[in-house]
């Protein structure tokens, strides 16, 4: 075991609090980091001039990109205010997480360790899906279209 080095190995009861304990800690932080990731990488839709086509159409809501703007702007914010206290917060947060981790010498890196890792799992995995799947999901295209509206009747008369 991971703490077998330490010489004193725990119950079998505790291995498994401590596997239980691990597991939470990892999936708050991968959901945690993955909902900041979610919003920076939250596509922005085009407000082109262009004019509708075939009937009425409707513009796309940008709530969910507004709030996006603001969340970010705000953890931005309040990080670089921030950034002073990081070292001694994320001390504290091992200290926390050594005992339910099994109080061994090595538990509170361990959970810092877990908990920073997943957080940036969670963070790049949300990222990268907004960033990619979820634009098919909202149905939004990066390919630039050429408007050949003009061009198809004319190709279409030619070949007739």
């Amino acid at each position: 075991m991971w703490w077998s080095g330490a010489g004193v190995e725990p119950p079998s009861g505790v291995r498994w609090s401590v596997f239980g304990t691990a597991l939470i800690i990892a999936s708050a932080a991968y959901f945690t980091g993955g909902i900041v990731g979610f919003l920076f990488g939250v596509p922005r839709t085009v407000q082109g001039s262009a004019p509708f086509k075939r009937g009425t159409q409707y513009r796309a809501n940008t709530n969910l990109e507004q709030v996006s703007d603001w969340l970010t702007k705000i953890i931005v914010g309040i990080g670089l205010v921030q950034v002073g206290h990081i070292v001694p917060a994320l001390s504290k947060l091992a200290d926390s997480m050594k005992a339910p981790l099994g109080g061994q010498a090595s538990s509170a890196a361990f959970g810092l360790g877990l908990t920073i890792s997943y957080a940036l799992l969670g963070f790049f995995y949300f990222y990268f899906w907004s960033r990619s799947l979820f634009k098919r999901e909202l149905g939004i295209d990066d390919t630039p279209r050429q408007q050949n509206d003009a061009e198809e009747p004319d190709q279409s008369a030619e070949t007739e």
